[in-house]
């Protein structure tokens, strides 16, 4: 597991009165205004000036011209900066430690980037993401309402929200800090896993009651507990929990030795 890099914090007075800390995540992004009307995301990494990032990039043909990264932080286009490589894995020569990637882009994988940031909200395009083993505190999918596939296991999310991914058919989210997790508006999902994380029974009966009806030809699994994990908080659900997500063609998974087995 990474480890999580620090952040800014200040008190805030809740509604009831009472003093709590708040994270508060400062993008340090130039932004080139007119380059962002297509789409735009923003990576910050603990990586150096002059290391390499590896990302992987897809995006629609009639879209990739206007695709490019901003390297250097400066809110220019560079020529350098619109060599990108679709549909395969390229490292990019940090210029700065904050990047802006512009353009309607489909798929981002940004894993094992060192991220402490990323901010893909303002790239309504994306279908997939896949952001694992970083240093992820936050992490807003909101506006990306066209997301399909989202790998963000192996970070530091105390929550996700995937409430307005309405097309999301698969989400893993294991190796986080999460206490709860709300399925319950993605009916297209038919694959999860969200062991190693602080889910106690109550919530774990409430995700496994969640779930979508699912064909038996849709193979759908969810993996809910690694038994013989240290970092593993998340509780075993109820029996009649289990049965209920059988019911709805849905095999339950716990990882014992490191195998798949069925409950």
């Amino acid at each position: 597991m990474p480890n999580p890099e620090g952040e800014p914090k200040l008190p805030a007075t809740t509604t009831n009165g009472k003093t709590a800390t708040c994270k508060v995540i400062v993008l340090n992004a130039r932004i080139n205004s007119v380059e962002a009307e297509d789409g735009y995301m923003i990576l910050e990494t603990g990586k150096s000036v002059g290391e390499q990032i590896a990302l992987y990039i897809k995006a629609d043909p009639k879209y990739r011209y206007g695709i490019w990264i901003d390297l250097n932080n400066d809110g220019e286009k560079q020529h350098s900066e619109t060599n990108i490589t679709f549909d395969q894995e390229k490292n990019y020569t940090l210029g700065a430690r904050t990047i802006t990637i512009y353009g309607k882009i489909t798929t981002l994988n940004c894993s094992n980037g060192k991220l402490y940031n990323l901010s893909v909200e303002n790239n309504k395009a994306l279908e997939e993401l896949n952001c694992l083993n970083n240093s992820l505190t936050i992490l807003d999918v909101s506006q990306n309402t066209a997301l399909q596939n989202l790998w963000c296991q192996m970070n530091f999310l105390t929550i996700i929200d995937v409430s307005q991914n309405k097309a999301l058919k698969k989400l893993e989210c294991y190796y986080n800090r999460l206490t709860t997790l709300d399925i319950s508006q993605n009916k297209s999902l038919g694959w999860l896993s969200f062991d190693n994380n602080q889910i106690k029974k109550a919530a774990m009966n409430a995700v496994l009651g969640a779930l979508p009806e699912r064909s038996t030809s849709d193979e759908a699994k969810v993996y809910i507990q690694m038994k013989d994990s240290a970092e593993e908080g998340n509780e075993l659900p109820d029996a009649a929990k289990v049965i209920e997500a059988k019911m709805k063609n849905w095999k339950v998974y716990q990882f014992e030795n490191g195998k798949d087995k069925e409950l």
